[in-house]
């Protein structure tokens, strides 16, 4: 042979491949089905949403309990608290009530220096006819004055 030429390949006859057995067990390799594969990924979306949805819902009622327990709370102690100042007010009253008391005044009445009078005595008002129930307007007129600019009437 010389440098210059190359040979032709020859051409080799194919040989035919011997039949073969199927094997008796299944295949594991599939036709991919697109229009399965699509109802697949679209069940997976709807159970992940439906996960979602539930999660947040979840969420959603703790929260909403929270707020409820804090609100419950802050009732509480306003309770508390109002109870605690209609004590202080009751603890009042009674204070003012016993230092109104008949003996408590004689008492006081008595450390000052002052006595008992000696009996009723009846004053006698211009205008007023004695043991009337009922005053005579020129009587009570700068009364109902007073009355007038403190009831913010005309």
């Amino acid at each position: 042979m010389s440098a210059g030429t190359a040979a032709a390949p020859q051409h080799i006859p194919r040989r035919e491949s011997p039949a073969r057995a199927r094997p008796s067990a299944p295949r594991h390799l599939q036709l991919v089905d697109e229009a399965r594969r699509r109802r697949e990924r679209r069940r997976r979306w709807i159970v992940r949403v439906w996960a979602v949805g539930i999660v947040a819902a979840a969420l959603v009622g703790v929260m909403v309990h929270a707020f409820m327990a804090e609100g419950q709370m802050r009732a509480d102690r306003l309770a508390q608290r109002i109870e605690a100042e209609q004590t202080r007010y009751d603890d009042a009253r009674l204070a003012v009530a016993e230092g109104e008391a008949p003996r408590v005044i004689t008492s006081r009445a008595a450390r000052l220096g002052l006595v008992p009078g000696s009996g009723t005595r009846t004053v006698a008002v211009p205008g007023v006819a004695p043991g009337s129930p009922v005053a005579p307007a020129a009587a009570t007129g700068a009364l109902q004055a007073v009355k007038r600019v403190l009831d913010g009437a005309p």
